[in-house]
């Protein structure tokens, strides 16, 4: 998910901060070029790969370019899909947001279990515990993955790899812009939230996650061997 708002961000922090990158793409290929180059300037080795993560195929693609072992494996990719009521969205497009939010990064995780030395970190949302109408698929995508996410942790636990589900309040860019006033104000008031969290500052904190066992400012708990981070919720 590199190209979008918060993958990004993530990325330019961990080139920053010295990683060698490999940057996954769906379509958008002017950004992840830009970004690729942003981040070599910085002295890093970088790997463009494009998956469309719509595709049937999209597991054994992804899976195929990676050649060696990584340090930590960060999925940002989602899709949100039309903020309606769930009586209002069609079965096809439950199935496409939960074939591209939650069953493409499951198997890829469990497949490439074996390749990652140190975290797999999953981006939640506040949309999960937020009380308002719409988003309905999203949600629901979100939860899943949730909950995959608290199964998996025992496996990895086995590797000696950490499990991260890092939930993230309203950010300054991406979902928000989706969202009419009422449904930004509904989803803060119920974490908590007071103003929109800052992309930049977001991804410093969870770079900071991958390798920090507590992250100041940020929610620390476990569920099993999960441990789950709420970035942004004050209740």
């Amino acid at each position: 998910g590199a190209t979008g708002g918060l993958g990004s961000q993530l990325c330019k922090t961990l080139a920053d901060k010295g990683c060698d990158i490999i940057l996954h793409y769906n379509s958008n290929k002017p950004k992840a070029e830009e970004i690729k180059t942003e981040i070599e300037s910085m002295g890093v080795k970088t790997t463009l790969i494009q998956v469309d993560f719509s595709s049937k195929t999209a597991v054994d693609d992804l899976v195929s370019a990676i050649t060696e072992p990584i340090d930590y494996f960060v999925h940002t990719s989602a899709i949100t899909g039309n903020l309606l009521r769930a009586s209002e969205v069609t079965l096809q497009e439950m199935e496409m947001v939960n074939y591209v939010n939650f069953l493409v990064p499951a198997e890829l995780t469990k497949k490439l279990h074996s390749m990652v030395k140190e975290t797999v970190l999953f981006v939640g949302s506040v949309a999960e515990d937020a009380m308002f109408s719409g988003s309905s698929t999203y949600v629901t995508s979100k939860r899943k993955l949730h909950s995959f996410a608290v199964t998996y942790a025992a496996t990895a636990r086995k590797n000696k790899v950490r499990a991260i589900y890092y939930m993230i309040g309203l950010l300054d860019k991406g979902m928000v812009e989706k969202l009419n006033p009422k449904q930004q104000i509904q989803a803060m008031e119920s974490i908590g939230q007071k103003t929109l969290l800052n992309t930049h500052d977001v991804a410093e904190r969870i770079a900071m996650s991958l390798y920090v066992p507590k992250v100041l400012g940020v929610k620390h708990s476990r569920e099993g061997e999960l441990v789950v981070r709420r970035d942004g919720f004050s209740v």
